[in-house]
């Protein structure tokens, strides 16, 4: 198999198992093999693709921490952290709609004060007649 198409193929499965993480440090890693893969098709050997990959890996994922620890204040912590949600019926079953008891869920009422006051909420609240 060609270097070339055997880092694009790591990059494109790294790119598919973040989506199933939600971080962004293995797109940084997939975006790292698929610099490595560009390196290949322009024909360097296989040490300089190494070296390509992991300087991109390593400025990808300084970057995506950086960006992370800047903006934590402003990250919403999960509301179901650490508390198992009890189902208690189905609204809708075809749906997939349930009706969940929140009462394990100290601090909602909080989370969702703290979401629609955050600008994107704050655009998309339908504007009120004075």
């Amino acid at each position: 198999m060609d270097h070339g198409l055997a880092w694009a193929v790591v990059g494109l499965v790294l790119v598919i198992a973040e989506l199933l993480t939600g971080t962004f440090y293995l797109v940084m890693l997939g975006v790292a093999a698929f610099g490595a893969a560009g390196a290949a098709y322009l024909g360097v050997d296989f040490s300089a693709q190494v070296i390509v990959a992991a300087l991109v890996a390593a400025i990808g994922c300084y970057g995506a921490h950086v960006y992370r620890t800047k903006n934590r204040t402003e990250q919403m912590p999960p509301i179901d952290a650490g508390n198992p949600a009890r189902f208690e019926s189905w609204i809708d079953a075809r749906a997939r709609l349930a009706r969940v008891d929140l009462s394990a869920f100290p601090h909602v009422k909080q989370w969702l004060t703290a979401a629609l006051q955050r600008p994107a909420a704050e655009k998309a609240a339908p504007k009120r007649a004075s």
